[in-house]
């Protein structure tokens, strides 16, 4: 699945934005970020159907956006997955991903900036490629 079929309906879009984070980034299979261990139980439900997970290894709590770029936004991933799209599409500036997105231009700016960084990533920067994985 490419970053364009996720976003391709607004119905289910959240989910699927979600399901390519995840095969994209534990291709390998789920592991905690901070120590590596793949053991974990479910721990609680977050906004959205992300379940948090209980590292047996470390203890500490993720999910899926634990250590991305997408960690500590409050904007919908579908948002975050549109304006990837928009900028594999060719040069985006900031005032039309603002209108297009729905969002301040600030925030425009800080997504362009943060996207543009994250594609230096060798996991994460397989799903702003536009590939599928």
């Amino acid at each position: 699945m490419t970053i364009k079929e996720a976003i391709q309906s607004e119905r289910d879009a959240e989910q699927r934005c979600l399901d390519l984070l995840r095969l994209t980034r534990w291709a390998d299979g789920i592991h905690c970020p901070r120590c590596g261990d793949t053991r974990f139980n479910y721990h609680a439900n977050q906004n959205g159907g992300r379940r948090k997970r209980l590292c047996l290894g470390c203890e500490r709590t993720y999910n899926e956006l634990t250590g991305t770029p997408f960690a500590n936004s409050k904007l919908p991933l579908k948002v975050w997955f549109k304006c990837a799209a928009r900028m594999n599409e060719g040069a985006t500036t900031c005032d039309e991903l603002s209108k297009r997105l729905g969002v301040k231009l600030a925030t425009a700016w800080r997504m362009r900036r943060v996207i543009s960084n994250a594609q230096a990533d060798p996991v994460i920067g397989r799903l702003f490629s536009g590939g599928s994985s």
